[in-house]
């Protein structure tokens, strides 16, 4: 009985290994499209000397200029705004129910990343743009 439960325990665990590296993968392929997104709001900020804009206005000129930008992002939820002056993207599980990236366009790194900072709670920004970006 013993050898088949841990018969078992290995088979699901070797079932799962494929699952999490899929999405360690996936989690690496988005982060340079995040910062893509936040640079291309950072843009779109500047050029409409926007101070904060609803998110469909940001997501409206994404899809007019370059909608392929929104590609691999079709699992996740999604949010590309102009916050404080600057680019922002919050993106999180399906359902909004956890953050994975959160950036903001003035910088080169993503600032809130879950593989580098777990980052438990609710799908929402917590960063504060101006603190970010100095200005």
């Amino acid at each position: 009985m013993t050898r088949v439960l841990a018969l078992c325990l290995a088979v699901l665990l070797t079932a799962a290994a494929p699952a999490a590296a899929q999405t360690s993968q996936e989690m690496a392929a988005l982060a340079p499209k995040v910062m893509t997104l936040a640079k291309f709001a950072e843009g779109i900020a500047l050029l409409e000397d926007l101070e904060d804009s609803p998110q469909y206005l940001v997501m409206q000129r994404l899809r007019e200029r370059d909608p392929s930008l929104l590609d691999g992002f079709e699992n996740y939820y999604l949010e590309v705004d102009v916050r404080g002056g600057h680019g922002t993207v919050l993106v999180c599980k399906s359902g909004a129910t956890a953050v994975l990236f959160e950036d903001v366009g003035c910088k080169t790194a993503i600032e809130r990343d879950v593989r580098t900072q777990p980052t438990p709670g609710w799908c929402t920004y917590v960063l504060n743009t101006k603190a970010v970006c100095g200005r």
